[in-house]
């Protein structure tokens, strides 16, 4: 389900977000890929949570403007 899509993603994104913070002899090339990654993730979950809201947020519209008070 897409609840879990986002579970994942976010568990990915706190994953590397740890391992960022625990690992200090990294080179700065991988630190900046990894912060890279991090935010094409969000980004792309900030895109799919959007493109959901507005699909629910349609149907509702259509709901009520369907359902009229007599």
């Amino acid at each position: 389900t897409s609840q879990r899509h986002v579970e994942r993603e976010f568990n990915t994104i706190q994953a590397t977000e740890n391992d960022l913070a625990t690992r200090h002899s990294q080179n700065l090339d991988h630190v900046v890929s990894s912060i890279d990654s991090m935010i094409g993730r969000v980004e792309g979950l900030n895109q799919k949570v959007r493109r959901q809201f507005v699909g629910k947020s349609r149907v509702l519209t259509t709901q009520l403007t369907v359902v009229k008070p007599s």
